[in-house]
């Protein structure tokens, strides 16, 4: 803070716009240096830290994203190996392997109590993206619609009632009166994120044995549809929901996750330097100052072809106007001066060429030439030596070097 003040100050009074830069730099650096890696614990929020610290929260909003086959009962327990809170995660045996299910996944925004804010969905609002446990239905009850079960009693081929689409029901196999125990049926995905009626060739309607889809189930997914941004009740629903849902991750489910703004990846790799040693403060900073450097680098490129542009169009004004004026003859300019700077360009690396090749052609001969031509006295080609007054030492040097060369 000190530090900060004494920037400003000095900004104010320095008539060196190069130290007022500077001391900007200063201070900007020394504010995103004070983020710890605790700043990551704020985002990476799980469900129950959510519920446990509402009271935090004036208001929370949903936005749904479409159908997820993921994990359907996470948190089950086996009684036989109690802790093992993912089901076959720990100790695994064959066949004991986690329910897949069509969940919904969706986004969470909150305004906590000291904030202020007017719509609700934004990015600075945004607080986590989600999968729900046991189905999507699980996410209409939370916005008080009731959901549209496929098979009741008014439209069951296998005959019997069942309170959610999540539930596996056994299928009539080409409509006989007898069941086919390797046929079911239950709530499903497409690949373009839709709820559909699944058909599976197995019993427990293991997403590995899908077969087709037997209904679009258009009436369930404008259920969804039309949530859009929805502002949920603090009192009862959001705890309902957030205890049945389970904050998805990116690397498992690339495509399904929800990410509107990007922050989940930013947060995501963070982390993950953290984890492989690297700095926590350098990867956190670096995570927020990104955005804001690629703007701002954008904005410089934006006003320096600006500046080139109009220098050019200053410098060229008179050609401009003799080829047609305005953007006519300013490109046509524009293209006269690229088409010679290739062409010079282009005879300069033709020239280089040639002569890097006529080189390693003769360069034998010419070095065979150059050694003949310096088999002469070492003062310059002259048949004597140079006459030198003084003492006769001095004369003798000439004699010496002459015969050093002859011996070489």
């Amino acid at each position: 803070t000190h530090l900060i003040l004494f920037s400003i100050a000095t900004m104010m009074y320095s008539v060196h716009f190069e130290m007022r830069i500077i001391l900007l730099l200063l201070s900007i650096t020394f504010v995103f240096s004070n983020y710890d890696a605790k700043a990551l614990e704020k985002f990476w929020l799980e469900a129950s830290d959510i519920v446990e610290n509402i009271d935090e929260y004036r208001a929370f909003w949903i936005k749904p994203h479409g159908c997820v086959w993921s994990e359907c009962a996470v948190d089950d327990t086996d009684d036989a190996y109690e802790g093992d809170n993912r089901d076959g995660d720990e100790q695994w045996y064959q066949y004991r392997t986690q329910d897949f299910c069509a969940n919904a996944a969706y986004s969470l925004y909150g305004l906590k109590q000291n904030k202020l804010g007017v719509f609700g969905c934004t990015r600075g609002h945004f607080i986590n993206s989600f999968f729900t446990y046991g189905g999507a239905d699980i996410l209409l009850n939370a916005v008080g619609r009731v959901p549209k079960v496929y098979y009741t009693d008014s439209n069951d081929d296998a005959g019997g009632y069942y309170a959610t689409n999540s539930q596996c029901t056994q299928i009539y196999y080409n409509y006989d009166d007898d069941y086919n125990s390797n046929y079911a049926s239950s709530l499903g995905c497409n690949a373009r994120g839709k709820y559909i009626v699944a058909k599976f060739n197995s019993s427990s309607c293991d997403g590995n044995y899908f077969m087709n889809s037997i209904d679009s189930f258009k009436e369930y997914n404008k259920q969804h549809s039309t949530i859009g941004c929805h502002k949920i009740s603090k009192d009862w629903n959001v705890g309902y929901l957030l205890n049945n849902s389970w904050s998805c991750d990116l690397n498992i489910y690339p495509n399904g996750c929800p990410d509107p703004y990007g922050k989940k990846a930013r947060y995501d790799w963070a982390l993950q330097t953290v984890a492989r040693g690297g700095n926590a403060r350098l990867a956190y900073n670096t995570m927020i100052l990104k955005r804001p450097a690629q703007i701002i680098s954008f904005i410089l490129s934006v006003i320096t072809l600006t500046f080139l542009s109009l220098g050019y169009y200053i410098v060229n004004r008179e050609r401009i106007r003799s080829k047609g004026g305005n953007r006519k003859g300013y490109f046509r300019c524009l293209w006269e001066d690229f088409s010679i700077l290739m062409s010079n360009l282009w005879n300069t690396i033709s020239t280089a060429c040639m002569n890097l090749i006529n080189d390693n052609g003769s360069g034998k001969r010419k070095i065979s030439r150059k050694n003949k031509k310096s088999r002469k006295h070492p003062w310059n080609g002259e048949n004597n030596p140079p006459e030198v007054e003084g003492d006769e030492a001095v004369y003798d040097q000439y004699d010496t070097r002459y015969s050093n060369q002859e011996m070489t």
